[in-house]
């Protein structure tokens, strides 16, 4: 890699470095600011899963990163070249991001069109980690304008899935479902036509012959029109 790479446009503009490279490998990347913030010059990108996804276009689906409580570094991201084929994975680090875990397959598939939604992550109160993402048909006729299919899959902290749905959602090209956790609930919005809705969502657990099954519960839901 060439160490231009490191450096933003502020860095060529105020000539911290003499040339930028770019690359159609859309391969997610973590660094940070290495000069107290100023925002010219970075850390050495460390790559979450360097595989190589070679795409000459902008695939419209950012990964997403938080941190929880213990200082662990989660991060959340599509790519068409995974370990399990096309979809989005899930990793962690627990170094700040120097190393991360081998990536987790949250839903994947031979082929899974790019949905142009951007995710999102948050983790609740208990520790378990809750994911949104879309996914829209395989085959879009032209002019099609299709219905697209807000996920959420939540897993503990072991990594094990303890609760999944979805949502039906006529969202517009590059739109953004958001989630937010707060004591045993979890929120998430996203548009719908010209209106945004908002879910309150939480898990129970329910005892059957001596097995405790973990079921995903909406709480309430409300709609504002944007307009």
């Amino acid at each position: 890699m060439n160490t231009s790479e490191s450096y933003d446009t502020n860095a060529l503009n105020t000539g911290v470095v003499d040339e930028i490279t770019y690359s159609t490998a859309r391969d997610v990347v973590v660094a940070h600011t290495n000069d107290n913030g100023s925002g010219l010059i970075y850390s050495e990108p460390v790559y979450v899963q360097k595989q190589k996804w070679l795409l000459n276009a902008c695939p419209v689906i950012g990964p997403s990163i938080e941190f929880d409580n213990s200082a662990r570094m989660h991060v959340f991201y599509f790519t068409g070249n995974g370990t399990e084929g096309t979809g989005h994975y899930y990793v962690t680090s627990d170094d700040l991001g120097k190393t991360f875990s081998s990536p987790q397959s949250i839903l994947t598939s031979e082929f899974l069109p790019a949905s142009a939604i951007q995710t999102d992550l948050s983790i609740d109160g208990k520790g378990n980690v809750w994911f949104t993402f879309g996914t829209v048909p395989d085959v879009i006729e032209p002019g099609e304008n299709p219905t697209k299919t807000i996920n959420v899959v939540v897993l503990d902290k072991q990594g094990k899935t303890i609760g999944k749905t979805s949502f039906d959602s006529r969202q517009s090209i590059s739109s953004t479902p958001s989630l937010a956790s707060h004591g045993p609930n979890t929120f998430l919005s996203y548009p719908d036509g010209e209106s945004t809705r908002i879910l309150s969502l939480s898990l129970y657990f329910q005892l059957v012959n001596h097995i405790t099954s973990v079921n995903l519960r909406i709480n309430r839901y409300s709609m504002s029109n944007l307009t």
